[in-house]
């Protein structure tokens, strides 16, 4: 019988969590010029105007139709996430491109439902993205 290695393997990696998707947003740094800066949702204020890029790893059409509000959760390369929202006015937009497995940026505001909870996204818009 051969025993395993049981030493702990460490990381200096932060462990993949809700609300930590990787965001990028922009900010006036001269007249007349704007810096993309990139950051994580968490590290956002509520009503931040954000891009994020990732995965949806979940969709819940919460009208029971596709073209009603609808909640998808955006998964990042690191394995972070979030949920965003997409209200009935925005889905018959997006909606040809949320299913599982769509690679996607998404256009919004930072929103949180309470203080206690992880930040999600409430989304206007989104781009394929091509791999």
């Amino acid at each position: 019988m051969q025993l395993q290695d049981r030493t702990p393997t460490t990381s200096t990696l932060p462990v993949p969590m809700p609300g930590r998707l990787a965001v990028s947003y922009r900010v006036r740094s001269l007249p007349g010029r704007a810096a993309t800066v990139q950051s994580t949702l968490d590290q956002m204020t509520t009503d931040q105007l954000v891009d994020a890029t990732g995965t949806i790893t979940a969709v819940r059409h919460l009208q029971g139709s596709a073209l009603g509000r609808t909640m998808i959760v955006l998964t990042d390369d690191d394995g972070n996430s979030a949920h965003v929202l997409f209200t009935a006015d925005v889905m018959p937009q997006v909606h040809p491109v949320i299913y599982r497995g769509s690679r996607i940026t998404v256009h919004g505001l930072v929103s949180r439902t309470a203080s206690n909870l992880p930040a999600g996204i409430e989304g206007f818009g989104v781009r394929v993205v091509t791999v």
